[in-house]
């Protein structure tokens, strides 16, 4: 095989997503959608659009698929110099991903970059019935339920205890 054959076959069998972790800080609380394919509650997110940075794209993911404008968390923002500062993702995941037959897609894995962001909890969800089932805050302390994805209750309270060390 060559190279050049063996960078698009790890290309197509990997693919970048973002995802955020939103918080209602106030009522202790984490938005998460019921992802059709996946059928748990889980974080919103999904691929890169053209031209999206990693926090655009969460950001845009979590509006579409629930309907909430959140804000994005971002802890030590500097000007650089020629450049343009980008949050960075609070983790970086990769995950197996199923077939999707809606977009032609076998099986691959998600490479996810997670970001931390915050939401008003009271103010209306609008779920994307394409993409997901339903929307709902849940208890940041009530995750171990069976219709949560089991990587929930682990990387939500490492989300939260970051987000509660940034706002001090």
């Amino acid at each position: 095989m060559h190279e050049s054959d063996l960078s698009s076959t790890i290309h197509s069998s990997r693919h970048l997503t973002a995802s955020a972790a939103v918080f209602d800080p106030t009522r202790r609380t984490v938005l998460l959608a019921v992802h059709k394919l996946t059928r748990y509650y889980q974080l919103p997110g999904g691929h890169f659009g053209p031209g999206e940075s990693g926090s655009d794209a969460a950001i845009r993911e979590v509006r579409e698929e629930t309907g909430v404008q959140a804000t994005l968390w971002r802890a030590g923002q500097f000007d650089v110099p020629g450049g343009t500062w980008q949050p960075s993702p609070i983790m970086t995941i990769e995950y197996p991903a199923p077939a999707n037959p809606t977009w032609n897609e076998d099986p691959h894995h998600h490479v996810d970059l997670l970001f931390l962001a915050t939401a008003d909890s009271l103010l209306p969800t609008v779920p994307q019935l394409e993409e997901v089932d339903a929307v709902r805050w849940l208890p940041i302390d009530a995750l171990d339920r069976p219709d949560v994805r089991p990587d929930m209750p682990v990387i939500v309270p490492i989300a939260w205890r970051l987000l509660q060390i940034g706002q001090l």
